[in-house]
């Protein structure tokens, strides 16, 4: 992921987005956990190049964490870097029927 990372900030320096929730739901309790150290080391590294992070909600798929905004505002916190933030995907939020919670957790 590094090696992406480094890649991609010879583009841009906007945001890197991780989608990658799924293997964090089927490995991780379905509850965001004490830590999230992938994206902590993500986030760390994207620091290092001025990159901003992004965490994405989730499709309506079974073991899969960050379909609720709870559980995306969850991992936002735990993982508790200042360039971390969300990404909204309506699409993903249409599957599960909560635009409007995510919509409800945007900032004014």
């Amino acid at each position: 992921m590094k090696s992406c990372l480094d890649l991609a900030s010879e583009f841009s320096r906007l945001a890197c987005f991780i989608r990658s929730l799924l293997a964090l739901g089927i490995h991780m309790p379905m509850q965001p956990g004490p830590e999230h150290p992938g994206i902590q080391q993500v986030s760390d590294h994207a620091a290092e190049l001025d990159m901003k992070v992004a965490v994405e909600n989730m499709v309506n798929m079974p073991a899969i964490l960050g379909r609720r905004p709870e559980e995306v505002m969850g991992i936002i916190e735990t993982v508790d870097r200042e360039n971390v933030g969300f990404i909204f995907d309506v699409g993903h939020a249409n599957t599960n029927g909560n635009v409007e919670d995510f919509l409800n957790i945007a900032p004014e």
